[in-house]
């Protein structure tokens, strides 16, 4: 997520893609909304910082709350 710009071969229209994550990473930063990255490491819901030039993923905190009866 510090290089928006970079592509993967998975993009399908990497000009696209990386004009995409440009136009959406700096309104979820700005407005912290949550995201859900399917493709992300447990637990997969996190927010995006501006980091320098970049961004940074704070996934959160995942606590376990049960009730044993």
């Amino acid at each position: 997520m510090q290089h928006p710009e970079v592509t993967v071969v998975l993009d399908s229209d990497p000009a696209a893609a990386a004009a995409t994550r440009n136009q959406l990473q700096p309104k979820l930063a700005s407005e912290g909304i949550l995201i859900a990255g399917p493709h992300m490491l447990f637990p997969g819901l996190g927010r995006l910082h501006k980091e320098g030039t970049g961004y940074s993923w704070a996934p959160v905190a995942f606590t376990e709350n049960r009730e044993d009866k």
